[in-house]
């Protein structure tokens, strides 16, 4: 895992949940962890990896997640076992 990834997922696992994570950095992270996507109807996209399935809609017109959307990203960041070691 390279730098900018580390340093989007120790954003994800901060807490509070940080509203400043950013959709381009949470898909490269997911690409780098070996997650699918696939994009579905409009900005709906699914993330997978091990039967595990993460559902949730591109942010627009604004770049950063919400704070919900972070939280999901978590929980399926722990789901598939990457999450990191301070957890």
């Amino acid at each position: 895992m390279n730098k900018r990834a580390r340093r989007t997922l120790l954003a994800i696992f901060g807490i509070p949940t940080s509203p400043k994570v950013k959709w381009a950095e949470v898909n490269a992270l997911l690409s780098s962890l070996g997650v699918a996507k696939r994009e579905g109807s409009g900005s709906r996209v699914r993330f997978t990896r091990d039967g595990r399935v993460l559902g949730i809609h591109q942010p627009h017109p604004r770049p950063e997640l919400k704070r919900y959307q972070v939280e999901a990203v978590r929980e399926f960041i722990r789901l598939i076992g990457e999450a990191p070691e301070e957890q």
